[in-house]
């Protein structure tokens, strides 16, 4: 366990240091911040334009760290050769999968945090109270970032960092657009596209984790529906950190 917190350790001082991160958290800011803009001009509900347009900005730009970091994990160490030196060491290939990911996933954590800290901020400065279903999307948009790394963490063990971009975000596109695909699956007369669409929805259905729209209108999300999606999530994790460490194992650094 030691090696893997020290494999976390060190993978989340070199994703803290990377430039594009602050970048993205940068627009992301401004995002909520015109949110809040937007949200005072209208006339209707302009906390509703705030909530909405801010779990928005916490999602979509979650979701781009994931990408933009995640998928250079395991290019990076053998493009600088500093995998010779790991897999050199009594370490096992799992710990590399596995540390890495956990470090990404503080990454995602500590930046989750900042933006839901001014969001929180943003909300109490137009109206004296927070509704804390609002954190409940947050937790769940959380686990789609987890989902999304533990994706570009499985592209990246076998493909270069631009394909398992390409391959993340797409599996991420996809996964948003769930409903439309079965719905479109339920209609199609033409077999290729039937069989396309069929084995699409072997992806995460990552609407399931989307409940944004919930919280924006004061809808009740039941308990047993959280817990479910949460479960589903992690049970999606797992397959791709065990599809990556299967893969990775398999490459011959020598």
């Amino acid at each position: 366990m030691f090696k893997v917190v020290a494999i976390a350790r060190n993978t989340f001082r070199e994703a803290i240091r990377d430039k594009i991160l602050y970048a993205i958290l940068f627009f992301a800011l401004l995002m909520m911040f015109t949110a809040l803009a937007l949200g005072e001009m209208s006339l209707g509900h302009p906390v509703k334009v705030t909530t909405d347009m801010g779990l928005t900005a916490i999602s979509l730009f979650g979701v781009l760290i994931a990408i933009f970091t995640g998928v250079s994990l395991v290019h990076k160490e053998i493009d600088k050769r500093t995998i010779y030196t790991i897999i050199s060491k009594p370490i096992h290939r799992y710990h590399f999968i596995l540390g890495k990911y956990l470090g990404m996933v503080l990454t995602a954590a500590v930046q989750m945090v900042a933006l839901t800290t001014v969001f929180t901020v943003l909300i109490l400065f137009q109206q004296q109270f927070i509704d804390f279903n609002i954190y409940l999307a947050v937790l769940l948009y959380w686990l789609e970032i987890m989902l999304v790394i533990s994706v570009a963490l499985f592209c990246s063990s076998f493909t270069t960092p631009f394909f398992s971009g390409l391959f993340t975000f797409s599996i991420f596109v996809i996964g948003r657009l769930m409903p439309d695909i079965y719905l479109v699956l339920e209609k199609t007369e033409n077999p290729v596209i039937w069989l396309v669409l069929k084995v699409s929805t072997w992806l995460p259905n990552l609407t399931l984790l989307n409940i944004g729209e919930q919280v924006v209108h004061n809808e009740l999300v039941p308990v047993h529906d959280l817990l479910s999606h949460s479960m589903y999530a992690l049970c999606y994790i797992g397959i791709f950190l065990l599809l990556a460490t299967m893969l990775f194992s398999r490459r011959d650094f020598i």
